[in-house]
């Protein structure tokens, strides 16, 4: 991950350059999580206002796995 951009809960996640977002997306889907690919390297990260610290704990685990080497 290279930066992470917005305001409040409406964030896109910048990847490293390279990467391919659609891909990032559609493996973060295959463990549950919905995410955006907005463009070939950013994800948009648009939670419900109602999310709670353990499904925010559980997002960001499956991100950094999808991440992970």
């Amino acid at each position: 991950m290279a930066d992470v951009r917005g305001t409040g809960l409406l964030l896109a996640v910048e990847l490293e350059s390279g990467s391919d977002a659609g891909a990032v997306a559609r493996r973060c889907l295959d463990r549950g999580l919905i995410v955006n690919a907005v463009t070939p390297t950013a994800l948009r990260l648009a939670p419900s206002l109602l999310i709670t610290d353990a499904e925010m704990d559980a997002a960001v685990a499956i991100i950094e796995e999808v991440l992970a080497p």
